[in-house]
Protein backbone atom coordinates (compact mmCIF):
# COMPACT_ATOMS: atom_id res chain seq x y z
CA UNK A 1 0.00 0.00 0.00
CA UNK A 2 1.34 3.35 -1.17
CA UNK A 3 -0.64 5.84 -0.13
CA UNK A 4 -0.21 7.16 3.69
CA UNK A 5 -2.77 6.65 6.26
CA UNK A 6 -4.56 10.01 6.86
CA UNK A 7 -3.49 11.63 10.05
CA UNK A 8 -5.84 15.24 10.79
CA UNK A 9 -4.57 17.63 13.15
CA UNK A 10 -7.23 19.31 15.54
CA UNK A 11 -5.68 22.39 17.19
CA UNK A 12 -7.32 25.38 19.44
CA UNK A 13 -6.85 28.62 19.59
CA UNK A 14 -7.87 31.68 21.46
CA UNK A 15 -6.06 35.10 21.85
CA UNK A 16 -2.68 32.78 21.53
CA UNK A 17 -1.63 33.05 17.97
CA UNK A 18 1.60 33.30 18.33
CA UNK A 19 1.84 30.03 20.33
CA UNK A 20 -0.24 28.64 17.32
CA UNK A 21 1.79 29.63 14.47
CA UNK A 22 4.89 27.99 16.63
CA UNK A 23 2.39 25.05 16.44
CA UNK A 24 1.39 25.66 13.11
CA UNK A 25 5.09 25.73 11.76
CA UNK A 26 6.19 22.61 13.17
CA UNK A 27 3.60 20.68 11.75
CA UNK A 28 4.21 22.43 8.90
CA UNK A 29 8.15 20.90 8.77
CA UNK A 30 6.53 17.55 9.62
CA UNK A 31 5.84 17.67 5.41
CA UNK A 32 3.82 13.91 6.60
CA UNK A 33 1.92 13.45 2.94
CA UNK A 34 -1.83 12.70 4.55
CA UNK A 35 -1.44 15.61 6.83
CA UNK A 36 -4.62 17.95 7.25
CA UNK A 37 -4.76 20.87 9.66
CA UNK A 38 -8.14 22.02 11.49
CA UNK A 39 -8.14 24.98 13.87
CA UNK A 40 -10.65 26.43 15.84
CA UNK A 41 -10.60 29.78 16.95
CA UNK A 42 -12.81 30.05 20.55
CA UNK A 43 -13.57 33.71 19.61
CA UNK A 44 -10.28 35.25 19.74
CA UNK A 45 -10.71 38.90 21.06
CA UNK A 46 -7.62 39.78 19.10
CA UNK A 47 -6.14 39.52 15.52
CA UNK A 48 -5.35 35.89 15.90
CA UNK A 49 -7.98 35.11 13.22
CA UNK A 50 -6.09 37.15 10.65
CA UNK A 51 -2.56 36.61 11.61
CA UNK A 52 -3.47 32.34 11.17
CA UNK A 53 -5.08 33.19 8.27
CA UNK A 54 -1.89 35.49 7.40
CA UNK A 55 0.49 32.59 8.09
CA UNK A 56 -1.65 29.51 6.42
CA UNK A 57 -0.95 31.92 3.01
CA UNK A 58 2.51 32.35 3.55
CA UNK A 59 3.11 28.70 4.67
CA UNK A 60 1.14 27.31 1.41
CA UNK A 61 -1.73 25.96 3.68
CA UNK A 62 -4.95 25.94 1.79
CA UNK A 63 -8.36 24.36 1.77
CA UNK A 64 -8.83 21.24 2.05
CA UNK A 65 -5.79 20.76 4.07
CA UNK A 66 -6.30 24.23 6.03
CA UNK A 67 -9.96 24.76 7.50
CA UNK A 68 -9.95 27.38 9.87
CA UNK A 69 -13.22 27.02 12.40
CA UNK A 70 -14.08 30.17 13.92
CA UNK A 71 -16.44 30.05 16.77
CA UNK A 72 -18.85 33.05 17.82
CA UNK A 73 -18.15 31.90 21.81
CA UNK A 74 -15.27 30.73 23.71
CA UNK A 75 -16.90 27.46 24.11
CA UNK A 76 -13.69 26.86 26.56
CA UNK A 77 -10.84 24.09 25.83
CA UNK A 78 -12.93 20.81 25.47
CA UNK A 79 -16.22 21.74 23.94
CA UNK A 80 -13.52 24.04 21.26
CA UNK A 81 -11.65 21.11 20.42
CA UNK A 82 -14.47 18.99 20.00
CA UNK A 83 -15.87 21.31 17.95
CA UNK A 84 -12.65 21.37 15.39
CA UNK A 85 -12.70 17.37 15.64
CA UNK A 86 -16.58 17.54 14.55
CA UNK A 87 -15.59 19.68 11.84
CA UNK A 88 -13.44 17.09 10.30
CA UNK A 89 -15.85 14.01 10.33
CA UNK A 90 -17.25 12.16 8.39
CA UNK A 91 -15.05 14.17 5.24
CA UNK A 92 -13.57 12.43 2.26
CA UNK A 93 -10.30 13.28 3.40
CA UNK A 94 -10.38 10.71 6.25
CA UNK A 95 -12.33 7.92 5.02
CA UNK A 96 -10.53 7.54 1.65
CA UNK A 97 -7.94 6.35 2.62
CA UNK A 98 -6.45 2.92 4.41
CA UNK A 99 -6.96 3.87 7.57
CA UNK A 100 -7.43 7.67 9.69
CA UNK A 101 -6.30 9.11 13.35
CA UNK A 102 -7.25 12.53 14.51
CA UNK A 103 -5.10 14.53 16.87
CA UNK A 104 -6.18 16.90 19.15
CA UNK A 105 -3.15 19.03 20.17
CA UNK A 106 -2.58 22.09 22.55
CA UNK A 107 -1.30 24.96 20.18
CA UNK A 108 1.06 25.82 22.82
CA UNK A 109 2.64 22.35 22.24
CA UNK A 110 5.22 22.19 19.41
CA UNK A 111 5.43 18.21 17.53
CA UNK A 112 8.73 16.83 16.73
CA UNK A 113 9.44 15.76 12.72
CA UNK A 114 8.49 12.62 13.09
CA UNK A 115 5.27 11.94 15.63
CA UNK A 116 2.55 12.75 12.87
CA UNK A 117 4.30 9.26 10.79
CA UNK A 118 4.21 7.60 14.60
CA UNK A 119 1.26 7.74 15.04
CA UNK A 120 -0.25 7.29 11.54
CA UNK A 121 1.62 4.07 11.98
CA UNK A 122 -0.03 2.96 15.38
CA UNK A 123 -3.57 4.14 14.13
CA UNK A 124 -3.06 2.01 10.69
CA UNK A 125 -2.27 -0.94 12.92
CA UNK A 126 -4.53 -0.54 15.25
CA UNK A 127 -7.26 -0.10 13.15
CA UNK A 128 -6.15 -3.56 10.91
CA UNK A 129 -6.19 -5.30 14.65
CA UNK A 130 -9.68 -4.56 15.12
CA UNK A 131 -10.65 -6.01 11.51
Amino acid sequence: MSESPAVAAALLNWNGWRDTIACLETLARVRYPALDLYLCDNASSDDSIDRIRAWAKTAGWEAPRFTLIANDVNAGFTRGTNIGSWSLTPTPVLYNRCCSGILTIRSSTPLEYDYCVAVARRTCCAVRDRR
